[in-house]
């Protein structure tokens, strides 16, 4: 692949990603159906010495792959779409019951509850389905424990990561209901118990592994649900800077290899911790290893150095982008998501003339963030998505809920710029809801969520006084 680049000043981080395109985005419209066929053809290949290496000759496998996935839609598709209605109706089809070869999953129950609402909310499937949204606190309420924190299932021990996923879900379902089904007071027990003194962060579980999974499944859960205190937090950053690795991404773990999923986790926990311990973080260093992940040919993001594109990356690469542009932008990524419905309201009354939606559509697909944001949304749509409902890795996998949940939400991060504008490809036919980077879900649920919860606080403390 291209050698790394070694700009020292962000603006020309933000070129190379054109550069290497062969072609100038700014002058294209990519709404334009023959500009955006044309613009694929004109991609590089990979191109290695080392032919007889296995991962070389998985890579052009790959390559080959998508090159005939994209042949195909050119020769029988008129425009690029999202199948709202199947993915919808694939959601629901498992969400109540699965086949016996999801069984194992039975430890990531929970989890399976947030791939599939958050995924229904972002395509505005989730409305009038209270009594759905009922069974799912109910069920969640069962994998709660007395000593705080959440399960894999009904019975099973706390654990950060279920703990993660059902504090999300609960605040997605947005009901009191599913607010009062969590214990605040334990849950903050738990995650205190969780923290690892001796080397800093987070264990998963107790007498389990320490990752920054930890630190960012623990103080999401925390600020979610307004229990985020400098007890909590104290020492995360310094743990996580030593996570930085000498490519610029994070390990999971001191002396580990850059991996996306992780980095997204480390730089997510540093921001909920405060802006201010960014100081901990080689944010130009991680910025140059993260907009090399972004595939020259796929368009899609790699986990990994050397490691093939993979559709669930949409997102843990996708996101680091939105928390990136505030940081150079110098604005707080958590407030200003959470008054995003502001954000676009504003963007709204740029033309009065046109349709809501209308005004909100970049037709020229000029990229806002430090990724090509077009070429992303190409490979979700074109090379990911199953006509029958469903997302995939890449082609020749199958469909699940884990791809389905993070190919939308790394759609959802390609499509909503950080000034209230969206930049789609197919129009508005494939524009899903936004979603909030630090915490994946959409911005006006946390929101209400965490006001929801400051307003107890809020009242506890007059009752002290």
């Amino acid at each position: 692949r291209d050698p790394p680049p070694s700009p020292p000043h962000f603006n020309s981080i933000h070129c190379l990603l054109y550069q290497k395109r062969g072609c100038s985005l700014l002058e294209m419209d990519f709404n334009n159906d023959d500009t955006w066929r044309i613009d694929f053809w004109n991609r590089n290949n990979f191109q290695s010495e080392e032919e007889d290496f296995e991962t070389c000759l998985e890579q052009k496998r790959t390559e080959l792959r998508i090159s005939k996935t994209f042949s195909h839609f050119f020769k029988t598709k008129q425009k690029v779409e999202l199948f709202k209605e199947k993915h919808i109706e694939f959601i629901m089809d498992g969400i109540r019951e699965l086949d016996s070869h999801w069984d194992v999953l039975d430890a990531s129950r929970p989890w399976l509850c947030y791939w599939m609402i958050h995924s229904l909310k972002l395509l505005g499937g989730l409305e009038n389905r209270s009594e759905l949204i009922s069974d799912i606190v109910d069920f969640l309420g069962r994998c709660q424990n007395k000593t705080g924190g959440f399960g894999g299932g009904p019975g099973q021990f706390s654990h950060l990561a279920p703990t993660y996923a059902a504090v999300n879900a609960l605040v997605i379902c947005g009901t009191e209901e599913a607010y009062n089904i969590i214990n605040r007071p334990k849950l903050y027990e738990f995650l205190f118990k969780m923290r690892d003194e001796e080397n800093g962060g987070f264990v998963m579980h107790e007498g389990g592994e320490n990752d920054v999974r930890g630190c960012y499944c623990a103080l999401n859960a925390a600020s979610l649900c307004n229990i985020l205190t400098p007890q909590l937090t104290e020492g995360i950053p310094q743990f996580v800077s030593r996570c930085q690795t000498y490519e610029g991404g994070m390990g999971g773990f001191p002396g580990n290899e850059a991996h996306g999923g992780y980095t997204f986790c480390a730089l997510a926990a540093v921001l909920l911790t405060g802006i201010g311990n960014l100081k901990f973080i080689d944010v130009p260093s991680l910025t140059r290893w993260v907009v090399q992940r972004q595939m020259g040919f796929e368009g899609g993001f790699q986990g990994r150095t050397n490691k093939l594109v993979d559709s669930c990356y949409s997102f843990w690469q996708g996101g680091i982008f939105l928390i990136l542009d505030s940081i150079l932008s110098n604005w707080n990524v958590d407030s200003y998501w959470l008054n995003r419905n502001q954000i676009e309201d504003q963007a709204q009354k740029i033309d009065e003339s046109k349709t809501v939606k209308d005004t909100h559509i970049l037709d020229d697909f000029r990229s806002q963030l430090l990724f090509n944001q077009k070429n992303l949304q190409e490979y979700i749509l074109v090379c990911c998505q199953d006509e029958r409902g469903g997302f995939k890795d890449k082609p020749g996998k199958s469909k699940d809920f884990y791809h389905t949940c993070y190919s939308l939400s790394g759609l959802s991060v390609s499509q909503h710029n950080p000034n209230g504008s969206v930049s789609t490809l197919g129009g508005n036919s494939t524009l899903v809801e936004p979603t909030h980077p630090l915490h994946n879900i959409c911005p006006s649920q946390a929101k209400k969520a965490k006001d929801y919860f400051r307003k107890i606080n809020d009242k506890k403390k007059k009752k002290k006084k």
